[in-house]
């Protein structure tokens, strides 16, 4: 398996395991890591950090 990208050895996996797990974008590391990032761009303030992050969240 080691000769084979990451990207297709998971095709085969892909069908079944969305019939377990759901889709892909809901659990995959690249749109958790996305998101982070994308947060971390939202904390402009140095004295409230967290004003921008809270008032998302609203």
């Amino acid at each position: 398996i080691h000769f084979v990208r990451q990207s297709v050895h998971n095709m085969p996996h892909l069908s079944p395991e969305t019939i377990h797990v759901g889709p892909p974008g809901l659990h995959a590391q690249w749109t958790i890591e996305c998101t982070i990032g994308n947060l971390g761009q939202e904390i402009k303030s140095h004295s409230q950090p967290y004003a921008n992050l809270s008032e998302r969240g609203l």
